[in-house]
């Protein structure tokens, strides 16, 4: 992933997906969603965050493919900090 890439995965992820993921990825205590740390895979990532899964909704609405993918590969960079 780019430095932009990244950023602007950092971004999208601070507005549409840290409030039940966690800032650091780690996922809310006491409900929320799940963890992120884990993943390495960012087509499933990407695939996830557009069509939503089970509890997760689908960001396609919320967000655009390229925020998509650059959320995907900030994701499996581990979440680096700017």
């Amino acid at each position: 992933a780019t430095p932009a890439e990244l950023a602007l995965g950092r971004s999208a992820y601070a507005r549409t997906c840290a409030a039940c993921h966690g800032a650091d990825g780690a996922g809310v205590r006491g409900g929320g969603a799940p963890p992120l740390t884990a993943l390495r895979d960012p087509a499933l990532i990407a695939r996830v965050a557009s069509q939503g899964v089970g509890e997760m909704p689908a960001m396609a609405a919320l967000l655009t493919p390229q925020e998509i993918d650059a959320v995907a590969k900030f994701v499996t960079a581990g979440l680096p900090r700017g």
